[in-house]
């Protein structure tokens, strides 16, 4: 059990929940503007770092072209995955395996709806003039960064916290 009780554990737990849910409709929302204000061209916002530019992913990561069932099966077997380390997680109130989890769970879902609804994920984001992405992109990787953090630390029996 969470050393804090069960009522420290449930806010930090809404409140990663009320801010990737904030996220996910941002996200949507900047999809449709992107493509709305943006059909060509690009705005650049800090130069050599970041600018607005309408981009359609329809491959996996990184335009990686595969057919669209894969990679809808995919996705879908790693957001299961996810929802079901989500509940053993949740079981033991671990705060910090939870929020990433969230993070990940929202991104991926923003993204699996953009690719159901129009074959294609809608990016906007360019990065350093290279990378392309969206704001679910984000939440994905800052999940994924968040649980590698938290399997580093170490707990007093020497194992990853989330594995203990």
């Amino acid at each position: 059990i969470h050393k804090g009780g069960i009522m420290p554990f449930l806010r930090r737990v809404w409140f990663a929940t009320a801010l990737a849910t904030f996220l996910t409709v941002a996200d949507t929302v900047a999809k449709v503007a992107t493509q709305i204000a943006l059909p060509t061209g690009r705005v650049v916002v800090f130069p050599k770092v970041l600018s607005l530019f309408l981009h359609y992913n329809a491959g996996l990561v990184a335009n990686a072209k595969m057919p669209m069932p894969i990679i809808v099966a995919i996705t879908l077997a790693v957001l299961v995955g996810c929802a079901v380390w989500l509940r053993a997680a949740w079981r033991i109130n671990d705060t910090a395996v939870t929020i990433g989890l969230i993070l990940i769970l929202y991104g991926g879902i923003g993204n699996l709806t953009d690719r159901l609804a129009d074959a294609h994920t809608t990016d906007y984001l360019l990065l350093f003039e290279h990378s392309v992405a969206n704001i679910s992109d984000g939440l994905v990787l800052a999940g994924i960064l968040w649980l590698v953090v938290i399997s580093t630390r170490k707990n007093n029996r020497g194992r990853a916290r989330f594995l203990a």
